[in-house]
């Protein structure tokens, strides 16, 4: 399968939209006191290299469910005229379960986004962070849950997913998609179901002071995990010529994913794949 890769011009605009609308994110959390910190590459980039990635095309932040609600509500009502609120739940066809605060009058389709009902414009990346499980063994049992019941959900919304791996893969993976799909049909699991169900895993600890938070419902359930411990206090970077902030441990975390994070990657891959539909504001 042929991937579109950015020209220099287009990834730099696009980037500068996603900036615009991480400054409107941070005024918000700002003026109402709402934590949040960075998530996955964002954090790379604002060790590395001050702020994006230069071949990275999206930002990631993470925060606590109860501030993220509170972050979604505000969004809601104070920049429904310039934001679309994005997320599983909120529009029938949508199956992620973080949110995308996507800037009305542009696009950013993917090839599994080309059909779907809800707004796809350039957006940041909202996660919610629940609290899981303090005994490992309940915490995968919960995770797991959770992400199954997700990637249900999408089964059951759409029979053949577009996939990106080889092409044994993609047909297995297909076929499995292919039966689960009518297989929810004939259990009555609807997409509205299935999205409760994983719901249900992921807030089941609530009403408890975890010491752990986790997003469960990415491509793997266990990546996105961090002691509580990890958000207090949280350590103040630069990115891009703003102040945002990351866990404490952020270092240690990449060290881990990567060894030496400082050392660039191969020239041949610094570069990210393009969407099928880029547009922007000004244009038609």
């Amino acid at each position: 399968m042929n991937e579109m890769k950015y020209t220099d011009d287009v990834l730099k605009k696009v980037q500068e939209v996603e900036l615009s609308i991480l400054d409107d994110f941070i005024k918000i959390c700002e003026e109402n006191n709402l934590k949040y910190f960075t998530v996955s590459g964002t954090g790379l980039g604002a060790i590395r290299h001050k702020g994006m990635i230069p071949w990275d095309d999206d930002i990631d932040v993470g925060m606590l469910r109860k501030d993220y609600e509170k972050f979604v509500e505000i969004a809601n009502k104070e920049y429904a005229d310039k934001y679309d609120i994005v997320t599983a739940g909120m529009y029938p066809d949508c199956t992620i379960f973080n949110a995308h605060w996507s800037k009305k009058g542009t696009a950013f389709r993917d090839r599994n986004a080309l059909n779907v009902t809800y707004p796809t414009g350039i957006f940041l990346d909202i996660f919610p962070f629940d609290n899981i499980a303090d005994d490992d063994k309940a915490m995968h049992k919960q995770g797991k849950r959770a992400w199954t019941w997700q990637k249900l959900m999408i089964m059951s919304l759409n029979p053949k997913p577009v996939l990106h791996f080889g092409k044994v893969k993609n047909a297995l993976i297909t076929a499995v998609s292919y039966i689960a799909h009518f297989g929810l049909k004939i259990l009555g699991f609807t997409p509205e179901k299935c999205y409760q169900k994983a719901m249900k895993y992921l807030r089941m600890y609530d009403d408890v002071e975890t010491k752990r938070i986790g997003f469960f419902c990415g491509t793997q359930p266990f990546t996105t995990i961090h002691a509580r411990s990890d958000l207090d206090p949280l350590e103040e970077v630069e990115f891009n010529g703003r102040k945002m902030y990351m866990p404490n441990n952020m270092r240690e975390v990449l060290t881990n994913l990567y060894g030496d994070y400082m050392q660039l990657p191969p020239v041949e891959k610094r570069y990210n794949h393009a969407p099928e539909i880029v547009k922007f504001k000004d244009e038609d």
